[in-house]
């Protein structure tokens, strides 16, 4: 589910209100006036009934990404701040999002159409044409034998490529969304998944971490902390991993570079800013670089289907125009 412009404009007014010095009581009954939405009244009511803002927020339907990062934002800031930080976070991922759907829809389009031309060909084409060659009597040659098992084979190859896409998208929906780390740790080892799942997760830890240290808390108070937590497993995991390791003994650098979550430059850019006592603004400078990147690796993915689209629908066309006159040609010798 995504954050909805509802959502956007509700948090918005909210944070506004009470940036402007109102109370979280009051601030809600003014959005309830503005804002025509049911969960300012169930807000109300789980704070009457003694409930926590945070606690209440995270019982009212909103996104669980969302919820799962106000909630590490409010630990180490104000309810407006929390909100502020975690909407932009939310809102430059949306917008991530909206562009990669538009970029993708033009590749999806032509994988669609490849798809019901090679039925299209299997289903109606290929029948008239084995009926040409009966027709007119033509020796079954080599040639004819190569061009026709190709034109049956090729659906084949589009229909499993289509599945194993699928399969794809649904593998990175459990990784994701139903925190299936087992799954994740096995993928980092297929090169193209693994770079963007490393991407998620290195972008994903980045964000806490230098929010915290933006703080001035030392790492291991950091990490305890990601432990602790129940908001995100995600982060939660990375962290056990870490101290796990570095009970053992092992420096941070070195653990840093065991990690299979996250990615190579994320790696470089972690210990150099370690080394440097994160007293230079490198990791910010990785925050604003990622989901730019995470944008070119799929878009650069997509015109590889763009190009296969292409390619297979040259050589449809060809092998049936082939089929089609070699039929022609022998009849017209026999004459």
């Amino acid at each position: 589910m995504n954050l909805s412009s509802n959502d956007i404009q509700l948090l918005s007014y909210l944070k506004d209100f009470l940036n402007n010095g109102y109370d979280i009581e009051q601030a809600l009954n003014i959005c309830n006036e503005v804002v025509n939405d049911k969960r300012v009244d169930e807000i109300l009511k789980l704070l009457d009934n003694g409930l926590s803002i945070d606690e209440a927020i995270r019982n009212c339907g909103f996104q669980k990404m969302w919820v799962s990062s106000f909630n590490f934002f409010y630990q180490t800031n104000s309810i407006a701040s929390a909100i502020d930080k975690s909407l932009k976070q939310m809102i430059l991922i949306e917008d991530s999002k909206k562009k990669i759907k538009e970029k993708l829809w033009y590749p999806l389009l032509l994988i669609t159409l490849v798809l019901l031309f090679s039925i299209y060909i299997r289903s109606y084409l290929l029948p008239i044409i084995n009926n040409m060659i009966i027709d007119f009597d033509i020796d079954n040659s080599l040639l004819i034998k190569l061009l026709l098992s190709f034109i049956k084979l090729i659906p084949i190859i589009i229909y499993t490529s289509t599945i194993i896409l699928f399969i794809i998208i649904y593998i990175a929906y459990l990784i994701i969304m139903k925190k299936n780390y087992k799954l994740a740790v096995k993928l980092t080892t297929f090169e193209w998944f693994s770079s963007i799942l490393k991407d998620f997760y290195s972008y994903k830890f980045c964000l806490f971490f230098n929010e915290f240290i933006n703080l001035k808390y030392d790492i291991n108070s950091i990490l305890e902390y990601f432990i602790s937590q129940n908001f995100d497993y995600d982060i939660k995991n990375i962290a056990t991993e870490y101290v796990l390791y570095l009970k053992k003994g092992e420096d941070f650098n070195t653990v840093t570079n065991r990690m299979h979550y996250f990615s190579d430059y994320f790696k470089n850019i972690l210990i150099l800013s370690f080394n440097n006592n994160f007293k230079n603004n490198w990791l910010e400078m990785y925050l604003d670089q990622t989901m730019q990147l995470i944008n070119k690796k799929i878009v650069k993915s997509s015109q590889y289907f763009i190009v296969g689209s292409y390619m297979i629908t040259g050589l449809f066309i060809v092998i049936v125009y082939i089929l089609l006159l070699l039929p022609l040609t022998q009849s017209i010798q026999t004459i």
